[in-house]
């Protein structure tokens, strides 16, 4: 293929999908942007992209297949809900199209890339978990690497501001698919998700951290008591990677 990069569309100009945009377009090394899909003609990020010279249809996946150039679409991210990204799958999937789903849908394996990315890399459809799991599940993870985590809880604080339709119709299943990808990814024997929209101005900067409980044989004997586990994860050469807080 040589120099040339892979088309991708974006299915969802809200937030999520705009902001996916600027990053193809200013950053990435492999994908150009094919087009942009909103249902909402006059949605600020069909806009942005039609002043950057992007393809935009406000009619939706069947406005992404009327598409003249379709056929060298070759990447889809759908950034709208859950249930929709249940249409849009089944539409693009006799295309032979690599569906990257940054729904809660889950329809697809659950995808963290720094643990099972290549695992899973073949799937037709790529269920990247959600944004809660994508910034703790790793860690989770890499402690269950070395001790049982019985339970792993995770709360996402994002900012009431900036979440957009597709984000409040989610809340539900972005509790379940998160819950789910920790025991399945995270590898914790339970797991536990929840979302707080922080209607505070002005805004502040997203905020995920991760609560585990799980055996402290780093400090002390296997047999020592279940802790609970709360912090940042340290970069240290033993194995005490963990600051422990007890409560």
């Amino acid at each position: 293929m040589g120099s040339e990069k892979i088309q991708a569309a974006i299915i969802g100009s809200g937030n999520i999908g705009t902001d996916l945009m600027f990053k193809i377009m200013k950053n990435s090394q492999y994908l150009s942007m094919g087009a942009m899909i909103g249902i909402d003609p006059a949605s600020d990020g069909l806009a942005r992209a039609a002043r950057l010279g992007v393809p935009v249809s406000a009619e939706g996946i069947d406005g992404l297949l009327a598409l003249p150039h379709f056929q060298d679409i070759k990447i889809v991210f759908d950034a709208t809900s859950a249930k929709s990204h249940l249409v849009h799958n089944e539409k693009l999937q006799p295309f032979g199209i690599k569906v990257i789903d940054l729904t809660p849908a889950a329809i697809g394996p659950y995808v963290v890339p720094s643990i099972n990315l290549e695992q899973e890399s073949n799937a037709a459809n790529i269920n990247m978990v959600t944004c809660g799991g994508q910034a703790t599940i790793p860690i989770v993870n890499a402690v269950a690497q070395v001790t049982d985590v019985y339970y792993a809880e995770i709360v996402a604080s994002i900012a009431s501001k900036s979440a957009g339709p597709g984000t409040r119709a989610n809340i539900d299943e972005f509790t379940e698919t998160t819950s789910a990808a920790i025991v399945n990814v995270g590898k914790a024997r339970a797991g536990k998700a929840i979302i707080i929209l922080n209607p505070a101005s002005a805004p502040f900067m997203i905020y995920t951290p991760p609560m585990m409980q799980a055996h402290a044989w780093y400090v002390s004997p296997p047999t020592a008591p279940k802790q609970i586990f709360h912090g940042n994860i340290l970069n240290s050469r033993a194995t005490s990677v963990w600051t422990p807080s007890v409560f």
